[in-house]
């Protein structure tokens, strides 16, 4: 280090020894991964029990007063449907003030309201959506496409694909 190089050669830094044995380093890195997936997870639980409550359209309270539905209109400025008593209200709410916008009374229109549109059909799960597919393709399909795939990978590496395979 004393000719005026900061930083070391490359082939010095491969030419060492591993300070580690190769089951350590495999170790370590699979707890670091493992500490960052559940710290993801947690995330998502606290997001979703916490800070989800009441803003996509508010669960059914038994009290006096229910939040029908709440959207978000800009950032700090939200727009709510309350069902309070015989009424519904329209409010307006900034991140300074709440408004009254309307005032629903006619009791047609507070029954349409109060009614909830059916739940969103959950989206197919991908294991059932690639089965169905299957069902459909030649017993060979697969079989095929993992051929040329083997054959574009054998050009790649420019080698053809009728060379012998040396182990």
């Amino acid at each position: 280090m004393g000719d005026g190089f900061y930083i070391r050669d490359y082939a010095e830094l491969t030419s060492a020894a591993a300070s580690q044995p190769w089951w350590a380093l495999t170790f370590d890195l699979v707890v670091k991964l493992g500490l960052v997936v559940g710290l993801i997870y947690l995330t998502m639980w606290v997001l979703r029990t916490y800070v989800g409550r009441g803003r996509s359209g508010a669960a059914r309270s038994n009290g006096r007063i229910d939040v029908l539905e709440a959207a978000a209109l800009a950032p700090g400025r939200s727009l709510y449907l309350i069902d309070v008593a015989d009424r519904v209200l329209v409010v307006g709410a900034t991140s300074g003030s709440l408004a009254t916008l309307a005032e629903i009374t006619d009791p047609a229109a507070i029954e349409g309201l109060r009614r909830r549109p059916p739940e969103p059909v959950l989206p197919t799960p991908f294991a059932e959506q690639l089965r169905a597919v299957s069902e459909h393709l030649p017993a060979t399909f697969m079989q095929d496409k993992v051929g040329e795939l083997r054959s574009l990978a054998e050009r790649f590496r420019g080698r053809s694909p009728t060379e012998e395979r040396v182990p």
